[in-house]
């Protein structure tokens, strides 16, 4: 317990490389034990719609999950893990 009186809870580690073009955001995202994934964010679904369509993106392929649903299509639970870590290549 710290000196405010909160426990850790969860810690999770991810990495991010962001790319924009024009007004919209393309995240590629890297988590712990599940595939790299892309998201892509704007000021309105409008934007994402017509960038999706621009780029010529396979509509199948998309998804509006949270995290934590992405996961169970792994067939994880997140909050089964209380630090969500990269493993270390230093053994």
């Amino acid at each position: 317990m710290n000196m405010l009186g909160y426990e850790h809870s969860m810690y999770q580690e991810n990495k991010r490389t962001i790319y924009k073009l024009e007004d919209v955001e393309f995240d590629i995202d890297t988590w712990p034990m599940i595939p790299t994934y892309l998201e892509i964010e704007a000021k309105s679904k409008e934007q994402v719609e017509e960038i999706i369509e621009k780029l010529e993106i396979d509509k199948n392929k998309l998804s509006l999950d949270k995290l934590s649903e992405i996961y169970k299509k792994y067939d994880y639970d997140i909050h089964d893990y209380k630090d969500l870590k990269f493993k270390s290549d230093k053994n």
